[in-house]
């Protein structure tokens, strides 16, 4: 059984600012279409307004991530092997209690899954080994290129060797799906 450990976050925000190639990057306001929730004759809501941008909120407390997954896990009780994807509206590296919502996770025996993340928040490289200790059994990581010179420039990566070696860290040790923006003249070919 799966259940959504959503740690909040906005983009350009709590991801260490924007990508080179970000598509939220140019996002502004955006005029809703409206949603189940506006009230009758009136098109656009909060709800609707900031869940089209993304912009919902901040990272969350790791107390109300908790709080969250218990509340779904109760609604669900007896569905076999328990899985939390963790994600959010910024990047998940970025959180700042990523280790502690793991290690609360893994103390209930729930393994865990980092739904995105390009590693702009990793300064250290051993906390990939730290988080397989906590069950993390699987990361979806955005590389962009393995040339940290690229890294810096295009995801704005301040410890671009770091997030490298984590990355390595986690092919090594548990299921990593890869992700790149290939950027034509960039990071294609040989790079």
């Amino acid at each position: 059984m799966q259940v959504v450990a959503d740690v909040g976050g906005i983009p350009g925000k709590d991801c260490n600012g924007f990508c080179k190639y970000c598509y939220f990057r140019k996002v502004k306001d955006v005029k809703s279409f409206g949603c189940a929730y506006c009230l009758p004759n009136k098109i656009g809501c909060e709800r609707c307004s900031k869940g089209v941008s993304e912009t919902q909120g901040a990272f969350k407390s790791p107390f109300e991530v908790m709080n969250e997954v218990q509340s779904a896990l109760m609604m669900s009780m007896g569905r076999g092997d328990i899985i939390a994807d963790i994600s959010g509206g910024g990047d998940i590296s970025c959180y700042p209690h990523l280790e502690s919502l793991t290690a609360n996770l893994n103390q209930y025996s729930i393994k865990s899954r980092l739904s995105y993340t390009c590693g702009k928040g990793i300064t250290d490289s051993s906390i990939a080994s730290r988080l397989i200790n906590n069950n993390v059994e699987e990361v979806s990581f955005t590389i962009f290129s393995s040339d940290p010179k690229l890294r810096k420039e295009w995801v704005k990566d301040p410890s671009p060797e770091e997030a490298l070696k984590a990355c390595q860290i986690f092919c090594e040790n548990i299921k990593l799906t890869g992700a790149a923006v290939i950027i034509p003249g960039v990071n294609d070919g040989d790079v």
